[in-house]
């Protein structure tokens, strides 16, 4: 797991220490929640890499700054509150644009390869 991401979910959490425990509960609230979030969003999981991928099979950098890292940190902090069933209907509209922006994305990526001699 990216230590990147893990320090982001930690941040967002407000957890300033470190100990094993908390470490792996929220490298385990990750690595759940990134499937998860990434069939929210409309994109797809590498398992092998334990990534979202766009529809080019690009690794979705969730370290930078996106509406798609919006999402799944929000998740995290939903899960590891114990509240992720509450997730989806508080962030509808946030989980609709990402959606969208994905679908426009592989649209472009579609349209891109296309010929013109028709």
């Amino acid at each position: 797991m990216d230590s990147g991401l893990i320090a982001l979910a930690k941040g967002k959490l407000n957890i300033t220490w470190s100990d094993e425990g908390t470490d792996e509960r929220v490298e385990a609230i990750l690595e759940d929640a990134i499937p998860t979030v990434a069939n929210m969003v409309g994109l797809e999981y590498d398992s092998a890499n334990q990534a979202m991928v766009d529809t080019d099979g690009n690794a979705v950098d969730l370290t930078a700054p996106s509406m798609t890292r919006f999402v799944l940190l929000n998740y995290v902090a939903y899960e590891w509150n114990h509240m992720a069933d509450t997730f989806r209907t508080a962030y509808w509209q946030e989980i609709a644009a990402c959606r969208q922006e994905h679908a426009l994305a592989a649209e472009e990526d579609t349209d891109d390869g296309e010929s013109d001699s028709e």
